[in-house]
């Protein structure tokens, strides 16, 4: 039944529009989202999509744009442009401990051998 569905697929919007940073009921979210989706078909799917986002204020649908939306709708990702040399990166080292700097100092650190992993947020 669409209504029990589109009623679902409310919840689950709620949920990742209010506690956006969970994440691990964030991607059990969006996997039951495609499972709706493919139950309601695109268009239905779209449409109350578009419905419900409406009820939010638009900071709210700032936030759901990029990285939910994308997923939700199935719209490619775009990749994240490369930081520039002076654009401050979050790098992780082996130990678990993660440090703000320069993009530039990150890659000559990964230059020297360093174990370090750049973070891109």
């Amino acid at each position: 039944d669409q209504g029990n569905f589109i009623e679902a697929l409310h919840y689950l919007l709620n949920n990742l529009l209010i506690n956006k940073s969970l994440k691990v009921p964030y991607k059990f979210a969006l996997s039951r989202l495609l499972f709706i989706k493919q139950k309601l078909g695109t268009d239905t799917y779209k449409k109350a999509i578009e419905t419900n986002l409406k009820k939010y204020d638009p900071k709210l649908q700032a936030l759901f744009k990029d990285e939910v939306k994308r997923e939700v709708l199935g719209l490619p990702y775009r990749k994240k442009p490369t930081p520039k040399p002076n654009d401050k990166v979050r790098v992780k080292y082996s130990d678990g401990s993660i440090k703000p700097m320069k993009y530039k100092k990150a890659l000559m650190l990964q230059k020297k051998g360093e174990d370090i992993e750049i973070l891109d947020d």
